[in-house]
């Protein structure tokens, strides 16, 4: 009777520990190492938000535009990876040094950023412009003549304008340089980035 007593002790602790590593590896297998939930500028959950994880190579391991305001990643690689939240945004949301633990999983929360005069790119393309002589120095107070408002470069010759879509001609004056008619293309809501260089006039 001893015999057949501790022949069932001895089967019920190799089913106890079986049922433990089951246990263990059902634990491992629904581990996801990280959440990312996404919030909009207005404070609302976000929609559409495209989203990349980046190895420490520089290879893109994810990639997709997220339809909800929540995304899981649940496996990646060693070393510290970056997520780029709205990375086609103006203001994206960078965050490195993600390195997966296991059984210590992320959650982080991210709020995208407003855009800049975002309520005035409708039909219209932001110019960016650089004003500078023909040896690189910048022009301070050229003035965009064609402007309603007629802004003018700062210090550095920086000066920022909008055109409407199609194409269009920018007129930039400046004491003692020549005239420039600069023609620009708007496609449809986009950035627009260009150097500009002004001929001194004769004296």
């Amino acid at each position: 009777m001893t015999l057949f007593r501790h022949g069932i002790i001895r089967a019920l602790r190799v089913i106890a520990i079986g049922v433990c590593a089951f246990a263990a590896n059902a634990a491992a297998a629904e581990f996801c190492a990280l959440t990312v939930d996404i919030i909009g500028t207005d404070g609302h959950p976000a929609r559409l938000t495209p989203v990349r994880l980046i190895d420490p190579s520089g290879k893109t391991v994810f990639d997709k535009e997220v339809e909800g305001s929540s995304v899981k990643i649940c496996d990646f690689g060693f070393g510290p990876h970056t997520l780029m939240v709205g990375y086609r945004h103006c203001y994206p949301v960078s965050i490195p040094n993600l390195v997966l633990r296991l059984d210590e999983p992320l959650r982080l929360v991210v709020r995208l950023n407003q855009c800049a005069r975002d309520g005035m790119r409708d039909n219209v393309c932001l110019v960016y412009l650089r004003v500078h002589d023909p040896s690189g120095s910048p022009v301070e107070n050229a003035v965009v003549v064609s402007s309603s408002d007629a802004p003018r470069t700062d210090s550095f010759g920086r000066v920022m304008n909008y055109v409407l879509t199609g194409t269009s001609i920018i007129v930039i004056r400046a004491p003692g340089f020549l005239e420039a008619n600069i023609p620009l293309t708007c496609m449809s809501t986009e950035e627009i980035d260009k150097e500009i260089t002004l001929n001194r006039a004769k004296p």
